[in-house]
């Protein structure tokens, strides 16, 4: 079992002891096999969020594909069920593109600044901006 399905089946065990009865419900339907771990924390646990918080992650979803387009990044980005988190997925990429993507975020994640946090990540339209460039092309990279 992964983690985050653990986490999921704790945060169900946990209402159901709490006495919500349907979390007991969902709890009962998975030892069952009759429901997933997943469908049970998305009907019982999970954080419920209002429609204009999914509205604007929405809308900064459209404007981060706009910018992927306009850097003519072949990627797609979506809003997450969590409020302010997003998916990226780029597509069409090579190993050589991977591999400098990686290392490129392993070499910004360290700064004087301070520690990482995953929402202050560099820009990845900076990273293939330069990966397309003609001397990046010439090392292998594009």
């Amino acid at each position: 079992m992964s983690r985050p399905t653990a986490r999921k089946l704790e945060a169900i065990v946990q209402k159901a002891d709490s006495g919500d009865s349907e979390a007991r419900a969902a709890l009962d339907a998975l030892n069952e096999q009759k429901m997933s771990v997943d469908a049970a924390y998305q009907k019982v646990a999970a954080p419920k969020r209002d429609t204009a918080s999914i509205e604007k992650d929405d809308r900064v979803a459209r404007d981060f594909n706009q910018q992927c387009k306009v850097h003519a990044l072949d990627a797609d980005v979506f809003r997450s069920e969590r409020e302010g988190r997003f998916h990226l997925t780029i597509y069409n990429l090579n190993k050589a593109q991977v591999s400098q993507f990686l290392e490129f975020l392993e070499s910004n994640r360290g700064s004087k600044r301070g520690p990482s946090r995953p929402d202050s990540a560099p820009c990845p339209q900076a990273f293939f901006r330069r990966a397309a460039s003609p001397r990046a092309r010439r090392a292998g990279g594009g």
